[in-house]
């Protein structure tokens, strides 16, 4: 089927209702209600939820899983470094860098692309005050190790969980791991509210900072400021938002699944492909489909691949290229080897993965790729196969001569 001028395939597509009868008196009372901040019912309503479900003590809504970063990461002393992973969102640095500490980065596995627990405990040093693991692509970090480092070492240990709400470690839900965890809650997330976040832990002292520092630092009375807060309020229309589609978690995880499955099994066999893996005990939340690509192997990189997609109509994403230390703002942190941070971030490719797309969908996107790396073989086998007549008889071709190798903006017009 060709799908060159068919509707685009979306990359991500939100979580959310798309019936809005379901919720038009909840909204009406709402509007009317003059007030859509300030830790309303439906705010309050989200957080026992999800505290419920994630069976964690404390959630604390926020309005991104940034500022969450950067209130958990606010707690820690200033000027200290937090071992984090270079191979991650922007974000996740940020957050460090905007209350007044140091990034350390950290090297990834190359198989779960998440933080080397031997990195990490390698770079463990004087100033070393926190580990923030990174969840990547919603699949669960080694936590248990993660956790005993940390307590080795009495260093805090938060979790970047943005992309990971309903993933699962030891056949838990993520969110009561470390010292704390922070979920994101925008557009492209399993659980969405358009945006915002949470955050989750188990610590006492923690939430009740957190409570302070969400609010600008204010006390429960407003009597008093107690510290450098935030504007870290929740609206109650993304917290609506957030319950509806929090309703409907199970069975879009379990659609999520079966579409990773699907790729799985149209793809786990080409050449020069091979899938994040899940980490030992845990089950991802497919917040995407994310694949490494060896260039020689498959016969074009993962941007070349990107790219003729995109003439295909089929949106894909290259996720931390640049990995962070290589980027401008983050050069001047970058810290021994770290190859494999640099690999994934050069080969790694996501495809599309959400409640709206069709499994007709996957497999007209496994075809692309299939159908990409066999034209590619094809063009290879041929011109082997002039370079042996070549080389028989020596003297029918102009040494200097070779055929084009394939070139991605060719497979338009093929």
């Amino acid at each position: 089927m060709d799908i060159s001028n068919s509707e685009r395939i979306r990359f991500s597509c939100p979580s959310i209702p798309y019936d809005i009868s379901a919720l038009q008196n909840k909204i009406y009372e709402l509007l009317h209600g003059c007030q859509l901040s300030n830790f309303g019912k439906h705010v309050t309503e989200l957080e026992t939820r999800l505290a419920g479900l994630l069976r964690v003590k404390y959630v604390r809504t926020v309005p991104n899983a940034t500022t969450g970063l950067m209130m958990v990461l606010s707690t820690l002393p200033k000027g200290s470094e937090v071992l984090v992973p270079s191979f991650t969102f922007p974000a996740t640095a940020h957050a460090i860098m905007h209350v007044q500490l140091q990034p350390r980065f950290v090297e990834a596995d190359l198989d779960t692309f998440n933080i080397s627990v031997q990195d990490a405990a390698a770079k463990i040093n004087a100033k070393t005050s926190a580990i923030l693991g990174v969840h990547v692509f919603g699949n669960p970090c080694h936590i248990n190790e993660l956790e005993a480092l940390a307590r080795k070492h009495d260093l805090k240990l938060f979790f970047d969980a943005a992309a990971a709400t309903g993933a699962e470690y030891h056949s838990k839900l993520l969110g009561a791991n470390g010292d704390a965890e922070v979920f994101s809650l925008s557009g492209t997330k399993v659980v969405s509210a358009g945006e915002g976040g949470f955050i989750t832990t188990n610590d006492d002292d923690l939430a009740q900072r957190l409570t302070w520092l969400r609010n600008y630092g204010y006390n429960e009375d407003r009597s008093d400021c107690l510290a450098i807060g935030f504007n870290g309020k929740l609206s109650k229309l993304q917290a609506l938002l957030a319950l509806k589609s929090l309703e409907h978690m199970p069975e879009n995880l379990a659609y999520r699944r079966k579409l990773a499955a699907q790729y799985r099994n149209r793809l786990e066999g080409v050449e020069g492909i091979t899938f994040q893996t899940a980490t030992v005990g845990s089950l991802p939340n497919y917040f995407t489909i994310a694949l490494q690509i060896d260039p020689d192997k498959f016969g074009s990189s993962a941007l070349e691949i990107q790219a003729h997609l995109d003439r295909r109509n089929i949106e894909s994403k290259r996720y931390f290229a640049p990995v962070l230390h290589r980027t401008s703002a983050y050069r001047a942190f970058a810290s021994g080897d770290l190859r494999n941070s640099e690999q994934l971030a050069e080969r790694s490719l996501c495809l599309p993965l959400h409640t709206r797309l069709r499994e007709e969908e996957v497999d007209l996107i496994c075809n692309e790729l299939i159908d990409l790396h066999e034209l590619h073989h094809r063009r290879k086998s041929s011109t082997a196969s002039v370079r042996l007549q070549r080389g028989a008889t020596n003297d029918w071709m102009p040494a200097s001569f070779e055929i084009p190798a394939y070139a991605p903006h060719d497979w338009a017009t093929v």
